[in-house]
């Protein structure tokens, strides 16, 4: 007989226990050596690196000087910067962080999810998840970036906001406020990811004068007066430079003109797409969901024609559910994601949890009519939880296994190149305790200090430069 994932027969401490040990297993299981991702995960692991030498816990250094790339508030870098304290400067540290949100997600998702709905959902759901790379992907959970702590904050911002709707006094309003202060301080306005839904739900509902209660009232102060505060550190001890690479003069000018406004609204920022990208959010779901996103549209295609008479119950007598909720915060971002201009697939990771929880409605209600969707969803379940388990047991080692095995070689020693290195080469560089220095002229690329021969006479790599002249290592 098939496994039915919707009716195993586990206590809650057991369906608990199979998901944090799956969260724990996907994030620690090769989390020091699959290579490091060139951009945001290696950006981050430098600016932790030059925050610890540097002594400021307010700015961001890059090379020795201001970033001005990286205008983001510090609590990401922060975290980053205690684990190497911890663990040392290396791959595990850099992902700790990450890899502890992901776990702490898990936890709060199944109970969001087991208080406001069903213990059976929140299993699955969680389950789809475990399943998929909407949280274990490239630059979520299994690097060490800005996106999985966002995800927990508003994962608490989310649960705590449905808390106090339900009428449950101030303290989850003000831990509401705080959790998206938090989210604030971790990834800047995208920590406010989450408001436009919230307030759309509290419209549908006609409770917009919830507004007025004192409790309301003090959770707006509270989650104002954090974002008025980084607002103020950076404005009082931020650093100025005059080379701001997008022309700025200020870390606030960055973080909202900059890496907001212009980023989904200038076609001329960064990546120039000509206009906005209509099929982003089936692309997205596509690299990210694993199938599921497939078993999505099913479920929606199912609703609208068996079920449409359930939808509209929902929507006018039962509007004030979790599963209208979930609703509420997926739309918004959907919308704003499908104009934006400049987006990445990981921009979607904060309602990634509510689409699969809405996924696991649809195909609950249709399993308890046809058997046949419930044993599909529970070979469709066994065989995306292993292909998971491979994607995660195959991400690339050649640089990371490359770097480690010279180390004898590298750690110490002087590097001179003709151009800038690649940012995840020169953390592994800063990890090495190699220093650079940029040198057009010599005919080698890297030497070693108090010698003149080549590193690719005494490594196992060799050391030249691609058609695009920049640093690389071949293998």
């Amino acid at each position: 007989m098939a496994i039915n994932p919707l009716t195993w027969r586990l206590s809650r401490s057991g369906r608990l226990t199979i998901i944090l040990a799956a969260a724990a297993y996907l994030s620690f299981i090769r989390i020091g050596q699959y290579d490091l991702q060139e951009w945001d995960e290696s950006r981050n692991g430098l600016n932790a690196i030059e925050m610890l030498q540097s002594g400021d816990p307010i700015n961001f250094y890059f090379n020795g000087k201001l970033d001005t790339w990286n205008a983001k508030p510090p609590l990401a870098i922060w975290s980053i910067c205690l684990s190497y304290k911890i663990f040392g400067h290396n791959a595990f540290a850099l992902r700790l962080p990450s890899a502890l949100c992901a776990i702490a997600f898990f936890l709060v998702l199944f109970l969001m999810i087991e208080k406001f709905h069903s213990g059976q959902l929140s299993f699955l759901t969680c389950m789809i998840l475990l399943s998929c790379k909407a949280i274990f992907g490239n630059h979520i959970a299994l690097t060490g970036d800005f996106d999985m702590m966002l995800v927990l904050w508003l994962t608490f911002s989310a649960y705590f906001f449905f808390l106090s709707f339900s009428g449950r006094g101030t303290l989850p309003v003000i831990l509401f406020s705080i959790s998206t202060g938090l989210a604030f301080y971790t990834k800047g306005p995208a920590g406010l990811l989450l408001l436009p839904g919230m307030l759309a739900f509290l419209m549908i509902n006609k409770r917009w004068k919830a507004f007025l209660r004192p409790s309301s009232l003090l959770g707006v102060i509270v989650l104002a007066g954090i974002v008025a505060s980084w607002i103020w550190i950076s404005k009082t001890l931020g650093g100025h430079t005059v080379d701001s690479i997008y022309g700025s003069k200020s870390a606030m000018e960055t973080l909202f003109v900059h890496d907001v406004f212009r980023r989904f609204f200038d076609t001329d920022f960064q990546d120039p797409t000509g206009g906005p990208d209509y099929f982003f959010v089936f692309k997205a779901l596509d690299s990210r969901m694993n199938l599921w996103n497939y078993v999505l549209y099913g479920v929606i295609t199912y609703t609208l024609i068996q079920r449409r008479a359930e939808i509209i119950d929902l929507f006018s007598r039962r509007r004030d559910s979790f599963p209208v909720f979930a609703a509420c915060l997926i739309v918004p971002v959907l919308i704003l994601m499908t104009i934006a201009i400049s987006k990445h697939n990981w921009y979607l990771a904060p309602i990634f949890p509510f689409i699969a929880f809405l996924t696991t409605v649809g195909v609950a209600a249709a399993a308890a009519r046809y058997r046949v969707v419930q044993v599909t969803i529970s070979f469709l379940l066994l065989f995306t939880l292993s292909r998971e388990v491979v994607f995660v047991s195959t991400l690339p080692t050649k640089k990371n296994d490359s770097i480690k095995s010279n180390l004898n070689v590298l750690a110490g020693s002087l590097i001179c190149c003709r151009e800038q290195p690649s940012q995840d080469l020169r953390l592994y560089m800063k990890w090495a305790n190699m220093r650079l220095v940029n040198d057009p002229f010599r005919r080698v690329d890297w030497i070693l200090q108090n010698t003149n021969e080549s590193l690719s006479s005494k490594c196992k790599i060799d050391i030249s430069y691609d058609e695009r002249q920049r640093l690389c290592l071949k293998y």
